[in-house]
């Protein structure tokens, strides 16, 4: 009778495996914390961008107020009595000289 060889079970391809797996899921969570960096700093700008664009939008509102406001008689009426000295009919001026 032969006597049989008792094989040793070889752990190489379950230990390389397992080395593959190591290194493959080392690549993904250093891949997916430089995208969660990214997508943080993106955030930020995306959150500055939008703070930026109602402080325009605001901007823009006050100019087309104050546009609204010199197209008034109001404001022609004031401004002609500031810079040319006009008065209304039945109203005196009166200037004051410094000392």
């Amino acid at each position: 009778m032969r006597k049989r060889k008792k094989r040793k079970k070889t752990r190489k391809p379950i230990g390389f495996l397992i080395f593959v797996l190591v290194v493959l899921i080392s690549v993904v969570s250093v891949k997916v914390s430089d995208l969660y960096k990214r997508n943080s700093i993106l955030e930020k700008e995306a959150a500055f961008i939008e703070a930026q664009k109602q402080k325009e939008l605001d901007e823009q509102i006050n100019l087309l107020d104050y546009q609204e406001y010199m197209n008034s008689t109001e404001y022609i009426e004031q401004l002609a009595r500031d810079k040319f000295g006009l008065i209304k009919p039945n109203e005196t001026l009166f200037i004051i000289q410094p000392e």
